[in-house]
């Protein structure tokens, strides 16, 4: 499925349980106010993408890609993923300063890419880290783990959580204030 503009979900997106996967691809923004647990979201157009979520929503598909090239992603509300795999390929989610959005992700993984937080909540919980990642004036809530050796910290960090490594030993920088 294949949606040149916008995507506005009032009810489910979902695979249909017979072993068949729904995937789909968002050119636009994306208005979740209902259901989402299909298998492959792929946003593919360079543009911005604005998304926003209503309170008690999430997207929990396998795996939500920003295919290479595509252009900066702005959460316009508070934003959960659950058990799904966000792959940025080099792209940037900002967290919208004037809309007090904050990003929450509950297992699996955010990957490859740019966060720029704006002094509001990254929130981690249920196993959930972060690899590759670029992170710019973010309050670290829950647990955030990290992987690898190539994770920065940019701007004013704030900890109001537990930073830990993933698994294997990691490296982190911090450049800027860290409290």
């Amino acid at each position: 499925f294949t949606a040149n503009g916008n995507v506005v979900n009032n009810g489910n997106v979902r695979n249909n349980g017979t072993g068949y996967k729904f995937n789909m691809n968002v050119g636009g923004d994306i208005s979740n106010f209902g259901s989402w647990e299909n298998q492959y979201t792929y946003l593919i157009s360079s543009g911005t993408h604005n998304l926003m979520q209503s309170a008690g929503h999430m997207i929990s598909c396998y795996e939500f890609n920003a295919t290479e090239g595509t252009g900066l992603i702005t959460l316009m509300s508070d934003f959960n993923f659950h058990n799904t795999k966000i792959v940025l390929n080099g792209a940037t989610i900002e967290l919208d300063d004037s809309k007090g959005g904050n990003l929450y992700i509950n297992g699996n993984f955010m990957d490859n890419g740019s966060l720029i937080a704006n002094n509001h909540n990254l929130f981690m919980e249920g196993n959930a880290y972060i690899e590759d990642l670029t992170l710019s004036d973010a309050t670290l809530t829950g647990i955030i783990q990290i992987s690898g050796d190539n994770v920065t910290f940019n701007g004013n960090t704030v900890l109001n959580g537990t930073l830990q490594n993933y698994i294997y030993t990691c490296n982190v920088s911090f450049l800027g204030n860290f409290t």
